[in-house]
This record gives C-alpha cells, structure tokens and sequence, in this order.
C-alpha cells in the first residue's frame, strides 16, 4: 500500500487506489536503529519522506512559557474565561524543571495549577506541585542494561553518519553538547583532532 497507493479489499477483485497521507512518530532514532538491524530499513525508507526532530522540552526553555501561557488561555476558554495567571516565582520554577514527561507533563501541570489555583489571582509555585529533579548519582557498579541500550543507539548514530557529531546528535534528537556529555558519561570515545567530528 506505501509503495503502489492500491489496497486489496476482502473479496475484492481488483485493487482501489486510495489518497492518504502518513503521519507517523517515534521517540526513538529509527536511524541508528536501521544500522543496527533492529528495525526493518526497507519500511524506514518508504516511511520517511518529511523528517522533522522536535527536540526535548529540556533542551528547549524558551518555549516551556510560551506554552504554559497556551495552556492557561485553553483553560480560561473551557472556564468561560476564568483562569489565574502565573506568578514570577511560578515561571521560575517552570523554566528550572526538567520535564522527562515533556509537554504532556507541562500540559497537566498547568492544568492542575489553575484548578488548584481557582479563585486566586495568580497560580504559585505551591500550585504546579512539580518535584525537584533528582540528583544525579555516580553508579557504584556496572553501567546498567538501559545504559548498554542508550550506548549502542549513539554508537549506531555515530556509525550511520560518519562519526560526525552534530549530525549524529540531530539524528537522536538532542543538541551536540548533550550528546558529548552522554558519549563521556558511557564511555564512547570522541574522534582524535584530524578525525570527522
């Protein structure tokens, strides 16, 4: 159907040509995934015409606001208008999260807050309810089976294109430097100077 546009109905005699469009998505790099055998690279290559990487919300401040604002009016607009608006000390604590949960985590939160906030001129820390990032702790023992998993997508990232850095970083998703800070946290080697970066 992906290659020809036709589809077979049941008890048809004669394929129906269809006019659809695919949207497809994933968290993972299908990429290095392909050049690690574990995903099929005849269905990447008829699958990805528009490639678009929309980083984490980590790596993207700026926008964690923007949205919360968003939010806020989706909220007023389904309260007939009634909604708080977010404190300075509130904005604070929305750019310093992490959010692993990305914008469906800042979604909830924002819609939590309003509702906890409701009658309030303005939403509060207290409000988001968010919990501080855990610290990052230094393994005592071997690197752990996800960690094996996250080495082998950037060493297959890396492999597929040609050890360089920016592109490979581009193909996982995230920005050079989170990319350096992993390949030094797993152990991967970065390329000697007079090697492709």
């Amino acid at each position: 159907m992906l290659e020809s546009g036709e589809v077979a109905r049941i008890g048809a005699l004669r394929p129906r040509v269809i006019d659809v469009r695919l949207v497809s998505a994933s968290h993972k790099d299908l990429q290095a995934l392909v050049a690690s055998g574990a995903f099929r690279e005849d269905l990447y290559y008829r699958t990805c015409g528009v490639k678009l990487v929309v980083p984490p919300l980590r790596e993207r401040p700026d926008d964690v606001l923007a949205l919360a604002e968003h939010f806020l009016a989706e909220h007023a607009r389904a309260q007939d208008g009634a909604s708080p608006r977010m404190s300075r000390e509130a904005v604070g604590a929305l750019a310093a999260h992490a959010w692993p949960g990305n914008v469906r985590e800042l979604r909830l939160t924002v819609l939590r807050a309003a509702l906890l906030a409701r009658g309030q001129r303005e939403i509060g820390p207290e409000h988001l309810m968010l919990t501080p990032a855990a610290p990052v702790a230094t393994p005592t023992r071997g690197p752990s089976p996800r960690d094996g998993d996250e080495r082998a997508r950037i060493v297959a990232a890396l492999d597929a294109h040609g050890h360089s850095q920016k592109r490979a970083a581009e193909a996982l998703g995230i920005s050079r430097r989170t990319l350096m800070r992993r390949m030094d946290a797993l152990g991967v080697a970065r390329p000697r100077k007079g090697e492709p970066t």
